[in-house]
């Protein structure tokens, strides 16, 4: 019975490790991605992102001088 149980424990453990694997297979693909798209962004939508960058420092700003 105590070597079913060392086996069943192993078994779990497989299971588990593996299931870690998946998920850290599909974390660094995502990863990969998001890189990816960001970097397709900056390339074809510079004019765009200047505009986005002035709004996050406007809005910025007006955060900063609401607190105060």
């Amino acid at each position: 019975a105590n070597q079913v149980n060392q086996q069943r424990s192993k078994l779990m453990f497989d299971i588990l490790i593996e299931s870690i694997k998946e998920k850290l297979g599909e974390l660094s693909s995502w990863s990969g991605g998001a890189f990816i798209g960001m970097g397709v962004l900056i390339m074809i939508g510079s004019p765009i992102l200047s505009i986005v960058a002035y709004a996050a420092i406007a809005y910025g700003a007006y955060l900063i001088y609401k607190e105060g």
